[in-house]
């Protein structure tokens, strides 16, 4: 090391050895420094150049050479820039405290990247650019105090990650921005003093998780926002002295759960929040000195369990609670010295109660003038105790037993009143060896003023009746209610010997009332002196409620009257009140009622003007707290009632009621018995137990009929009972009790039975008359009868004529007229004016008819309308048939027919073919078109094709009554024959055996054959003989035997219409028709068709598609009809079925 300082020097010497390592040039007067200065000086490690004044620049070539210098000091002179290295240095610590620099150099600082320790405090830096310390920064420690900074920018500290400690003291800052420490995440100290920061608003320190100590001292702060110290969980210290805060609060405190000291010295604070330490509960030293406090409340310093050292010195605190201290059971240190707590030892008894763990209790001027005993209650742990410069009196005995372990008292009073209620302590003080800490000087009577307590013998301290140099208390106020508005008056007498005036103070709870309004009266009883004080409260208010004291003090003392309480009560007064409701039951019911008053009213609820509610025995009532709201849920009929409301305090108590009204629906209390049975004579009761609301209105009805009083019949129990005297046969019945309200009705029944004296049924009972002997009632059912049997006899006549007409009509060769109805189908037979008794049928005109209501149809038939109803494959006909013409075949099925009787009935069957009109822009079965006004006609078998007479084979038309009946006639062929001498065209029906007779165009093998099977056919045609006997009847009707030629349009021979479903197979070169599907119709749903996919071909496709034409289909020349979707041609004997 060279010590070169105070050398005097004005240049750098030139002789300084090159193993230099420690270099001290201060407080010379070097104004300037040249570049080989210090030239070879490769080892040197610390440079120190403060106090050179006259130096203004550092030129950077300066430290060429300095490849080991660590620590450069330069301080206390006038550089204005930080110098600037020409190349990297490894410098760890630069001071440039004390002189005029204006601003962080950037460059400066990339030169020394090892930059641990930078102090820059005492300059004229006014801001820290953005980007003044280089990335990567390692500064440890940065000071700027006492400069100009008036704000620091959020950016400009974001490189220094590895910051510890940061002092920023005594600069002109007035604000902290936010997230400007965001990047500080390493930095452990923070201080911020003697700034001109007013207030911290929330998140300022945002990022500081490692901060330990926060330094805020001397700054304006007078708001602290909630959570303006969040964020900083390690901090163990946090100092705000010195501030302009006015109250503490659990907002600003928040997130301080590490908090370990905080000190609040000398500010303005007056308020402490009930529990304001929530969030800093392991507080160990708490620092209000020099504040404004004046109250000490029991929840003024909860949960601070871990708090050890308090400090309230020089504060105004002149009240403490009983049970103040009671949560700081671990506190060591109490300070409250230069307090007003005087009155507080005096008169309150356990004002420190709680403080089992107090070593040290200051308690210097607080104007203490007596002690008591109780005033050291629960100090068991205390060993020092400070009351100098206290005016103490008079210090009752034992005041200090409970300081078991006290080994230090320090009391200096000049004071002392020492009578015989003294005589006690210079004994206890000199056993306990405080004689020397305690200073006792007597003040009375007048021949022991000035002497030491210690000085005074023992049997010189009397006390006299007659004199009383300390006050006492005679009389004392007493406790009142008082209304609001009121006048109050409270009285309190003390007595005092000597010539000089005491004073007498009221205090309301604890509190010196400054302005009272009083009125003091002396009298006089020899030397005694008594003084009675008037405190007049007028216009009593609410804020004037609360415990008086009246306090009489001299020089020697005061006394203490006892606590009067004053009631300010106001009468109550309804806000809310209840109304009348009604609700049907089930639902809940809401009262509402709330009153003010003083004090708060109680309210309280009554049910018909007693406590029995039953819906709280159910758990059905809720009553919220502090709340004005009363509920009833899921009501009932028992709810219903007078609700009283009563609000209730000190002053009195009022009430309103409301009516609740419940509705409920009429119901059985208990239910009617489904029978009664009672014998004749003797009295029957039934009972109809009803509920209700409104109350449900009975009424009684016998069979439905509305029961009168009469002298046997009577109602008691609002008609719920119904009383029968002397019972008879005609009272038996079923009653029915009808009750109703307005919102519903219900019924019960009763079956009232009457029997004989012995038990025996009723004599209608025995006849099956259901116990009935009414005459009208019998006279009634006989004339049912009667009139039934005529129209049952009427209904088989009608039957019987029909089925002869019909009958007839089968056998007719000539149609009737008479069955021939208009819009319905006429009796097909052989016309009496055709030649050759030709069978003749013709289309039948009738009204304009759509083709959308001949759907219908498949639906069912009406005779007034025309329809049909469809039922498989038997043939469509009338639902209700009146006469032979709206009869079908089938209905005779069940009879049994002779072989010609079949025949006749297949001929008949074969007339049954009508024929059906479309409009133009349809097309009916076989494909022919109409005329718009054409009108089709029903039919009640399958559709028939109309047919054009110039084609073979087709029909021939008779006129009669405005209708045309069309009628298909099959050309026969030449092997139209049976063997014998007429070939079989076709064969219908059922034979004997009950199968169905299947058509063909093959001659029998046999003409006596019983069977003529059919190729691949499903079902046989047996009993041809059957078949022959037609063909002889047809020949009869023929007249000469014989069956028209092929090309004859008229034949003798009625057509035999062909059963779809008796067709599986034909021989070659006839059409085959596959039969339909079960449960399909035949015609009225589908024409088969061998070649199309299913076989058939869907209604509406085949009245829109199917056409004419003259093609042999292999069956005698017959229409046939053509599949749309695959142009087949089709068999139309199948649309002759059924």
């Amino acid at each position: 090391m060279v010590d070169c300082s105070k050398k005097g020097l004005v240049a750098v010497p030139k002789d300084l050895p090159s193993w230099v390592t420690i270099l001290d040039l201060k407080s010379n007067a070097i104004s300037t420094l040249g570049p080989d200065d210090f030239k070879g000086l490769h080892k040197l490690k610390e440079l120190d150049l403060s106090q050179n004044k006259d130096i203004t620049f550092i030129n950077g070539s300066l430290f060429q050479d300095l490849d080991s210098l660590c620590t450069l000091k330069i301080t206390h002179t006038q550089l204005t820039e930080m110098p600037i290295p020409t190349r990297p240095l490894n410098i760890t610590e630069l001071s440039l405290t004390n002189n005029m620099i204006l601003t962080v150099s950037p460059e400066a600082l990339q030169a020394m990247p090892a930059l641990e320790n930078l102090y820059l405090s005492h300059n004229r830096i006014m801001d820290i650019p953005i980007g003044a310390f280089p990335s990567r920064s390692r500064i440890l420690r940065l000071h700027l105090n006492n400069n100009k900074i008036m704000r620091l920018e959020k950016g400009c500290l974001d490189n220094l990650t590895s910051l510890e400690q940061l002092k920023l003291n005594k600069n002109q800052m007035f604000e902290l921005k936010k997230d400007v420490f965001l990047t500080l995440s390493n930095l452990k100290f923070l201080e911020l003093s003697r700034n001109k920061i007013s207030s911290i608003q929330g998140l300022a320190f945002k990022g500081l998780e490692k901060l330990q100590v926060l330094k805020l001292k001397r700054n304006s702060i007078a708001t602290l926002l909630d959570g303006a110290f969040w964020g900083l969980s390690s901090i163990s210290n946090l100092q705000l002295d010195n501030n302009n805060i006015s109250n503490v609060t659990k907002g600003w405190l928040y997130g301080l759960k590490s908090l370990r000291q905080l000190s609040l010295a000398f500010n303005k604070i007056e308020s402490i929040e009930q529990d304001g330490w929530k969030f800093c509960e392991d507080l160990n030293r708490l620092d209000l000195t020099n504040n404004q406090l004046k109250t000490i409340y029991p929840g003024t310093f909860s949960k601070l369990k871990h708090l050890e050292n308090l400090l309230l010195d020089h504060n105004k605190v002149s009240r403490i609670d009983d049970g103040a201290f009671r949560d700081l059971a671990e506190l060591i240190t109490l300070e409250m010295n230069d307090n007003a707590i005087a009155w507080t030892m005096e008169d309150v008894s356990g004002a420190f109660d709680g403080l089992q763990n107090l070593m040290r209790l200051g308690l210097k001027m607080n104007h203490i003038k007596s002690i008591t005993k109780q005033a050291f209650l629960g100090l068991n742990s205390l060993r020092q105790l400070h009351l100098e410069d206290n005016d103490i009196t008079t210090i009752q005995e034992n005041s200090f037993q409970p300081l078991q372990d006290l080994r230090e008292l320090r009391l200096n009073s000049t004071n002392l009143l020492c009578d015989c209620h003294i005589s006690w302590l210079p004994a206890w003080l000199s056993r306990f060896g405080f004689q020397n800490t305690v200073i006792a000087v007597c003040s009375y009577p007048e021949w022991l003023r000035g002497k030491s307590i210690f000085d005074v013998p023992v049997e010189d301290f009397k006390c006299s009746d007659q004199e009383i140099p300390k006050p006492i208390i005679l009389s004392n106020p007493v406790s009142q209610d008082a209304f609001k508005g009121a006048n109050v008056s409270l009285n309190c007498t003390a007595a005092i010997t000597g010539d000089a005036q005491p004073t007498i103070q009221w205090k309301k709870d604890n509190v010196v009332l400054p302005a009272a309004s009083t009125e003091t009266l002396a009298t006089s009883d020899g030397d005694i002196k008594r003084y009675t004080s008037r405190l007049h409260l007028r216009n009593i208010r609410d804020d004037m409620a609360g415990r008086y004291q009246c306090v009489v003090s001299n020089d020697f003392g005061s006394a203490f009257s006892h606590r009067a309480k004053i009631n300010v009560y106001v009468f109550p007064v309804f806000i809310k009140k209840p109304v009348d409701i009604t609700v049907k039951a089930g639902q809940s019911a809401k009262l509402q009622c709330s009153a003010t008053g003083q004090p708060q009213p109680v309210i309280s609820w009554q049910k018909d003007g007693g406590d029995d509610f039953p819906a709280a025995r159910e758990r059905r009532m809720h009553v919220i707290p502090n709340d004005d709201q009363f509920f009833i849920v899921s009501t009932r009929n028992i709810d219903e009632g007078v609700y009283t409301c009563m609000a209730r305090n000190d002053a009195g108590v009022i009430a309103t009621n409301a009516t609740v009204t419940i509705l409920e629906t009429p119901g059985f209390i208990r239910e009617m018995k489904d029978e009664m049975t009672t014998r004749v004579g003797e009295t029957s009761v039934l009972e109809c137990m009803a509920s209700g609301s409104p109350r449900p209105k009975l009424q009684w009805l016998k069979d439905s009929q509305a029961l009168e009083v009469t002298p046997r019949h009577f109602f008691t129990a609002d008609n719920q009972l119904l009383i029968i005297v002397e019972t008879k046969w005609e009272d038996q019945g079923t009653y029915t009790c009808e009750m109703s309200n307005t919102l519903g009705i219900m019924r019960g029944r009763t079956k009232l039975r009457v029997m004989s004296r012995d038990g025996q049924p009723s004599p209608g009972a025995s006849k099956g008359g259901g116990g009935l002997d009414d005459t009208s009632t019998t006279t009634g059912i006989i004339i049912i009868a009667v009139v039934c049997c005529v129209v049952g006899t009427s209904l088989v006549w009608v039957i019987i004529i029909y089925q002869t007409r019909k009958r007839h009509e089968m056998y007719s060769a000539t149609p009737t007229d008479e069955t021939t109805l208009p819009g319905e189908p006429a009796s097909t037979g052989y016309s009496s004016s055709d030649k050759e008794g030709s069978f003749t049928q013709g289309p039948i005109g009738i009204t304009t008819y759509h083709y959308q209501d001949y759907q219908l149809k498949e639906s069912g038939y009406e005779s007034s309308s025309g329809q049909y109803r469809a039922n498989g494959w038997t043939g469509m006909r009338p639902s209700a048939a009146i006469f032979p013409s709206d009869v079908d075949e089938d209905d005779l099925q069940g009879a049994q027919l002779s072989a010609s009787q079949q025949q006749l009935r297949c001929q008949n069957r074969a007339t049954s073919v009508s024929s059906l009109h479309h409009t133009s822009e349809e097309s009916d079965t076989a494909g022919s078109s109409h005329s718009p006004h054409s009108s089709p006609s029903h039919s009640p078998g399958p559709q028939a094709p109309l047919l054009s007479p110039s084609v073979p084979g087709a029909t021939s038309s008779l006129q009669r009554g405005g209708s045309t009946l069309s009628t298909f006639h099959p050309g026969p062929t030449n092997h139209d024959r049976c063997p014998r001498s007429i070939a079989l065209p076709v064969v219908c029906g059922e034979s004997s055996s009950g199968s169905t007779m299947v058509a063909t165009t093959q001659t029998p093998t046999n003409c006596e054959c019983d069977t003529c099977d059919v190729h691949e056919a499903h079902t046989d045609c047996k009993n041809c003989e059957r078949c022959c006997q037609y063909q002889q009847q047809r020949q009869m009707a023929s007249g000469d035997g014989s069956i028209s030629d092929s090309n004859t349009h008229q034949r003798s021979v009625p057509p035999v219409p062909l059963r779809a479903s008796s067709f599986s197979a034909l021989p070659t070169g006839a059409w085959s028709l596959r039969p339909p599907p079960v449960g399909v119709g035949c015609c009225c749903q589908s024409v088969p068709c061998s070649k199309h996919k299913n076989g058939l071909v869907p209604r509406k496709q085949q009245h829109r598609h199917t056409e004419l034409c003259s093609h042999d289909c292999g069956c005698d020349g017959l229409h046939a009809a053509v599949c749309p979707s695959c142009s087949h041609h089709t068999c139309t004997h199948a649309l002759q079925g059924e």
